[in-house]
């Protein structure tokens, strides 16, 4: 999350052109994403905090709760990357600021004529609404005071029953403005003391708030984590029997949740009793002064009426001048969100004047190529490769010798630090990387599949793809037969990251995938090596006549060296560089690394063909 706080600030940045129905959205958007802890004061008139608690994927910059001690569960760890970040109000001003700057080129662009006039248009009509708004009160003023002559005998009631009244609308907001003007410097005084107060109260008390609201979404996200985690990774927990470990885990990430949560709901309902304080004495002194000047004749009963109408009439707006300022602070965040995602420095781009990789042949050249994931540590030294077009290329080599990185430097998941590759003589960083990776695909070791059904995950590869082409491609990969015997065939879902399957049907799948995608490079990074070596060998020979057949350069990764004895060239990594390089026969011949490799898996193969067989004469005997 990030996803759900970005298109909040996005939608935000649409909806400030009518700031009440933004906020409401806001609020809406929260609510359906998660449930929300109310706080309920016993003021009618109070806006509901709904979103005191939000998750932690709609929180940018979050601090987790202390672990509550748990017999069965260990101290934890903090995760440093929700570690509150502190900074001064100074600083944050400035963020504030800069936010509101680059949203402003989103609510006012340039070259948009229609957004503008859509802006000033709901400006104008919410200043149209207010001033006819705030006319009302002196009609009320008119006629009360052409009717005073006949009820001044109950003048003494009027000021009862306004008095009695001032306790029921004890959060109606300040009075400004027309108060101001009209009655003089004591209610200027009034509501200058009583906006100061309020808007001051709100904005430390919020601020004071929001390390409790940061502190409740960690624990939040840190119980969703512990959960969605333990159920991902049950087989690992049942094998280990640590149900009541993770059970243990998950309650304590919900007593931190609540711990937090508690006092969420005890500061707002501080923030809202010292609202009401605020407003309950500035409205009584109010009120007070105005049936005083009734009394002495100063004022009219229209004054006071106009007085109380006038409350009314501004308690609904300014009521959400708290609530307004949390959403703003929450918007803020969010927004920060989005507008750091967009100035994050991408590390894989392409130039201005890209253009689309232009496959001639489809030949592949590495020059002195360099790269490591931590610079401390290379995992490929000055690499000199060629492949041929239209070849059958396999890269075999101990652990961490380089061989899935070559496969990812081609796909540009990541950029090399030293030399270039070329692709038909292009240097890959210089093409578009969409036309890049179009012109590829990948078979990867993990197999990684939507919780979706069978058809959506091979679609996949050809999202437009008729369900006779999708049959076509899942024969080839020999897994057509088996998806025939599930009750839902090809509707049969697959289950989160296809775990209802086995793992040999899952790279069948993968296979299949890439088959209908039908790239002209396609890369194998141990694809078969959780099938059975029947399988494997049929699915192979399936392979091998499709790269035949349609002349397609292909890269094999693999360690078991049976699967790939037949390539056209057999390319040995050690230590980063290229060791040994020819075809079966060759290397096995010239008694170097790779002679070795295959030496010592044909003595297990023949070991393991040995068992097999000694197996199954025991059983032969037995049925005999």
């Amino acid at each position: 999350m990030p996803a759900a706080c970005a298109l909040r600030g996005i939608y935000t940045c649409h909806k400030l052109a009518h700031p009440s129905l933004a906020f409401s959205r806001i609020s809406t958007c929260q609510k359906s994403i998660r449930p929300t802890v109310r706080v309920f004061t016993t003021s009618p008139w109070r806006q509901k905090d709904d979103t005191a608690v939000k998750t932690a994927q709609q929180e940018t910059k979050v601090s987790p709760a202390e672990p509550t001690k748990s017999p069965t569960v260990k101290k934890e760890r903090v995760d440093p990357l929700l570690a509150e970040q502190t900074v001064s109000n100074k600083e944050q001003r400035k963020a504030d600021w800069a936010i509101i700057k680059d949203m402003a080129h989103y609510l006012w662009p340039k070259d948009d004529f229609g957004t503008r006039f859509r802006v000033g248009l709901s400006v104008a009509l919410l200043v149209g609404a207010k001033v006819l708004n705030v006319q009302v009160p002196f009609y009320f003023k008119s006629i009360v005071d052409s009717m005073n002559i006949d009820f001044a005998a109950v003048g003494g009631t009027v000021v009862t029953v306004a008095g009695a009244t001032i306790f029921a609308s004890l959060e109606i907001s300040l009075v400004c403005g027309i108060l101001t003007w009209q009655y003089g410097f004591k209610f200027a005084l009034i509501t200058a003391a009583t906006m100061v107060g309020y808007s001051a109260f709100t904005i430390l008390t919020t601020s004071w708030r929001t390390k409790f609201r940061k502190a409740a979404n960690a624990a939040d996200n840190k119980g969703a984590t512990v959960a969605v985690d333990s159920l991902i990774n049950y087989e690992t927990v049942k094998y280990f029997n640590n149900e009541r470990y993770e059970v243990g885990r998950y309650d304590a990430a919900l007593k931190n949740y609540q711990d937090a949560s508690i006092k969420v709901a005890t500061s707002l309902a501080f923030l809202n009793s010292g609202q009401n304080l605020i407003f309950s004495s500035a409205l009584t002194a109010m009120m007070y002064y105005g049936a005083d000047g009734v009394a002495t004749g100063q004022l009219t009963v229209g004054d006071l009426v106009m007085i109380n109408q006038l409350v009314f009439q501004l308690s609904v707006p300014l009521n959400f001048l708290g609530s307004v300022y949390r959403e703003l602070r929450q918007s803020l965040l969010d927004m920060e969100t989005l507008f750091n995602l967009q100035k994050v420095n991408v590390a894989i781009k392409e130039p201005e004047n890209a253009k689309p990789l232009m496959l001639t042949g489809g030949g592949i050249k590495f020059e002195n190529v360099s790269f490591g994931y931590r610079l401390d540590r290379p995992i490929l030294r000055n690499l000199n490769l060629e492949i041929p077009a239209g070849k059958k290329i396999a890269i075999v080599g101990p652990s961490g010798c380089g061989k899935s990185t070559i496969l990812r430097l081609l796909f540009r998941s990541y950029d090399v630090q030293g030399g270039r590759i070329l692709i038909d003589g292009q240097d890959i960083r210089d093409v578009q990387i969409e036309s890049l990776r179009k012109a590829i695909g990948v078979v990867p070791q993990d197999t990684p599949l939507f919780n979706d059904t069978i058809e959506h995950n091979l679609k996949y590869g050809d999202l437009e793809a008729s369900p006779e082409k999708v049959e076509a491609a899942a024969k080839r990969a020999k897994v057509h037969d088996i998806i025939q015997k599930f009750p839902d065939k090809y509707a049969t879902m697959v289950g989160e990251r296809g775990m209802m399957i086995s793992g040999g049907e899952k790279q069948r799948l993968a296979i299949a995938r890439l088959l209908l995608k039908d790239p002209p490079f396609l890369f194998f990074d141990e694809a078969t090596s959780a099938l059975d070596t029947h399988t494997e060998q049929a699915l192979l020979g399936n392979i091998n006549s499709i790269l035949k057949e349609k002349a397609r350069t292909s890269i094999f990764v693999a360690h078991r060296l049976r699967t790939i004895y037949d390539s056209d060239i057999i390319i040995v990594l050690k230590d980063g560089v290229v060791a040994e390089m020819g075809t079966h026969e060759r290397l096995v011949d010239s008694g170097g690394v790779y002679s070795e490799l295959w030496s010592a898996q044909e003595m297990l193969f023949i070991d393991e063909e040995q068992e097999k067989s000694e197996e199954k004469k025991k059983q032969d005997r037995k049925r005999a």
